[in-house]
C-alpha cells in the first residue's frame, strides 16, 4: 500500500492548514471591522474557508474517486 505521506506529514499538512484559516480568519475580521466592507465580500471568503475545510478535513474529493480493486 502506497501512502502519500506519513503521520508527521499529515500533521504537518494539518498544521498549515489550521494556520492558513486562522490568517483568513483574521483578514476577515479586519476587513469586516477596518473597512465595513460588504456582506457580499465577506461571503466569498467564507466559501473559500468552507471549501478548504471541506477538501482536507472532510476528504470530499474521495467521493469522485474510484475504489481501487483489492489485488489478491
Amino acid at each position: 500500500m502506497n501512502k502519500p505521506h506519513g503521520k508527521k506529514g499529515a500533521s504537518r499538512i494539518g498544521w498549515w492548514i489550521f494556520i492558513g484559516l486562522a490568517i483568513v480568519t483574521l483578514i476577515e475580521y479586519v476587513i469586516a471591522v477596518e473597512f465595513n466592507i460588504n456582506l457580499f465580500f465577506l461571503a466569498q471568503i467564507a466559501v473559500l474557508k468552507a471549501g478548504l475545510i471541506a477538501v482536507y478535513f472532510m476528504h470530499i474529493g474521495r467521493a469522485w474517486e474510484r475504489p481501487k480493486e483489492d489485488e489478491d
